[in-house]
């Protein structure tokens, strides 16, 4: 049985006394095979800004919006997040009133488009590491031949 220190009742002494589910695996320190796998991710950072990847996310977000804006018009579609730059993130909040959002879920899922589903909304995000205009465009594409029929 692999054990963590941190995962034991007693910290100090010679006896392990092991917590309730995964926290008696809790290690003190990550393993240097999971720090190593985190090397690639921060390499990116030699070439770009965080501030570049928060502009390109952030013009997706907003192409997205204008790709869309005929849905919002006609109330087949509502963004929460507001358009302001300070004031948005990475990620858009979607409700459709006038369809089940679950459904909607479901068929952007069968496309193979990966959304987040939370109580009556749905979660899109743009990232802009490994996401481009194209994925911007195909869920465009999707909504709208989801929400007209």
């Amino acid at each position: 049985v692999f054990r963590g220190w941190w995962g034991s009742e007693r910290q100090f002494g010679d006896q392990f006394v092991p917590l309730g589910g995964a926290k008696r695996f809790v290690q003190s320190n990550p393993s240097a095979l999971c720090l190593a796998t985190l090397l690639g991710s921060l390499e990116v950072f030699e070439v770009t800004s965080i501030d570049a990847v928060r502009g390109e996310s952030y013009r997706m977000c907003m192409l997205f919006r204008d790709l869309v804006k005929d849905l919002v018009d006609s109330k087949h579609l509502q963004i929460l997040t507001p358009a302001e730059y300070e004031r948005s993130g990475a990620q858009l909040t979607l409700l459709f009133p006038k369809h089940n959002h679950e459904s909607v879920f479901k068929q952007l899922r069968q496309q193979g488009i990966v959304t987040d589903t939370r109580h009556t909304s749905i979660r899109i995000a743009f990232v802009a590491l490994y996401n481009d205009d194209g994925d911007v465009r195909a869920l465009s594409d999707a909504l709208h031949a989801i929400l007209s029929s």
